[in-house]
């Protein structure tokens, strides 16, 4: 690593001339949060009130070389680099940053996005939809459809860790996808469709987080048996779907037809 100081305009005439671009632009951090950006402006403004020229923003950079120019991506400070930009232009106030650089010409995508995780962990928490956002973008298969699922189908039926389990293929499913372990598309999408078939006969009334997880389960079962078990399934719905009325009851019978 290596570290040095520029002020705020020195990074604005670098974004100007296309040799700084903000991380998210390549797709591998989060976009700009102008809420976030508002609150920093206001903290950094408070900074300055009190040390004057003193005050002083860190931020993270990767370097990369790309086709002979030297590029700089945002790592972690991409608020804070918006928020002295924009104190520059509104008061020409020129902040003083901190940068620590980091070498990223051996780094990969996912190298990246694990650092990436590591310093937002001790700031602005990474959800669990952000893995598999930063994800999609550098795995080809899997990540993607999660993502469509949890953006434009029915959100009451998906959510990221039944949908992590049901292309892992195991009830650790979380822990692998924000690792950015491969998944196995052909077999997540198969348990997709089963879970699809099952969740279309569950009653409305019934259509609760316990439940769906628990059918979630149920796919991931070694020795599960598809056709066997929407058979039963389908049968227990039509004697007692009147008869069930909470949906501990509807996941404590799912389980019991396995």
């Amino acid at each position: 690593m290596k570290t040095t100081k520029c002020k705020t305009s020195e990074i604005i005439t670098k974004i100007d001339d296309g040799s700084f671009n903000f991380m998210h632009e390549i797709k591998l951090n989060r976009h700009i949060s102008i809420t976030h950006v508002h609150k920093l402006t206001k903290k950094i403004l408070e900074l300055y009130d009190i040390v004057k020229d003193d005050a002083v923003v860190p931020i993270y950079i990767v370097k990369r070389d790309i086709k002979g120019t030297e590029i700089w991506y945002v790592l972690d400070g991409q608020h804070r680099v918006q928020a002295c930009i924009n104190i520059f232009r509104d008061k020409n106030i020129n902040i003083e940053l901190k940068i620590v650089f980091i070498d990223g010409n051996e780094l990969t995508n996912e190298q990246l996005i694990k650092i990436l995780s590591t310093f937002n962990s001790s700031t602005k928490k990474f959800s669990n939809l952000t893995y598999v956002e930063l994800f999609s973008k550098v795995r080809p298969s899997g990540y993607k459809q999660i993502l469509e699922h949890l953006t434009i189908d029915d959100k009451r039926k998906y959510n990221v860790t039944n949908l992590a389990d049901i292309y892992t293929g195991s009830s650790k499913g979380l822990s692998l996808i924000k690792r950015g372990e491969k998944l196995d598309f052909i077999s997540g999408n198969r348990r997709k469709n089963q879970f699809d078939e099952i969740v279309n006969v569950l009653p409305h009334k019934q259509y609760g987080t316990k439940s769906l997880k628990e059918i979630t389960n149920v796919l991931i079962q070694p020795n599960y048996n598809h056709s066997l078990f929407v058979k039963r399934f389908k049968r227990f719905v039509n004697r007692f779907d009147r008869s069930i009325h909470s949906e501990k009851e509807m996941f404590n019978q799912i389980k019991s037809l396995v």
